[in-house]
């Protein structure tokens, strides 16, 4: 499981043999105008909420990129974020996304994925963030490399498990998927950039959390897809 979604306490308290109170909620059930809730500014008023009466833990289930399920305990990665928790406001505050998006919202999954390829358009052609991507990515590379691909394959073939891909994608032939990173670069670039944006958002709310003296407490992905990333690129591990 990634250090980023893992080690979500900074200190020793939240073990502590002080008695404490917590509220579970996952980041889905916060209100938003969306099919979901996510990382804009109601978590920070849920953060507040806590602090204001004395909660001090925030647990949550695990937040990563689930199945046709949903369900967060089955997962597509056991270290990747869920693009679906990604704050488009935050996207406008950072003149990624032009507020008339926003203002056009329909509750569909699809329609913040269409905001998220408008967001990465910009933010591409502009290279203020560029040194921080790339630290990004060089922390992670041991498993978003893979998630990248296998996300732009799944897309490339409508959304099919990898079992079912053409056999040299399946078998993972080396030089079939140096071809595939070349041909779907464009679609790898957007699943890079909606997991950098998602980890810096998280990262800010957790920040945010422990200055209001909140510890977030996390889950993990205990039943792994078989249709996953890393199932696909660990076959022998599983």
């Amino acid at each position: 499981m990634s250090e980023n979604l893992a080690k979500v306490s900074t200190s020793n308290n939240l073990f502590s043999l002080h008695r404490r109170a917590g509220v579970l909620l996952h980041p889905t059930s916060l209100p938003g105008m969306l099919s979901n809730g996510d990382f804009g500014h109601e978590a920070y008023r849920f953060i507040e909420f806590l602090h204001a009466n004395q909660f001090t833990v925030w647990q949550m289930l695990p937040l990563g990129p689930t199945l046709e399920d949903k369900s967060p305990y089955q997962s597509l990665s056991a270290h990747a974020g869920n693009p679906h928790l990604i704050s488009l406001d935050w996207l406008v505050d950072k003149g990624w996304l032009d507020k008339e998006h926003i203002n056009l919202c329909e509750s569909q999954a699809t329609y913040r994925h269409e905001c998220l390829k408008f967001a990465a358009t910009t933010f591409y052609q502009s290279p203020h963030w560029f040194n921080q991507l790339e630290l990004f990515r060089q922390k992670n590379d041991y498993w978003l490399r893979d998630f990248a691909l296998f996300m732009a394959l799944k897309q490339k073939y409508n959304g099919a498990p990898w079992y079912e891909w053409p056999r040299k994608y399946r078998h993972r032939d080396e030089t079939s998927l140096q071809a595939a990173s070349e041909e779907l670069q464009i679609e790898i670039k957007q699943i890079i950039f909606e997991q950098f944006v998602f980890f810096t958002q998280w990262s800010e709310i957790k920040a945010y959390a422990n200055k209001h003296e909140v510890e977030l407490y996390g889950d993990m992905p205990i039943f792994m897809g078989v249709d996953s990333a890393d199932v696909w690129a660990h076959m022998k591990t599983f």
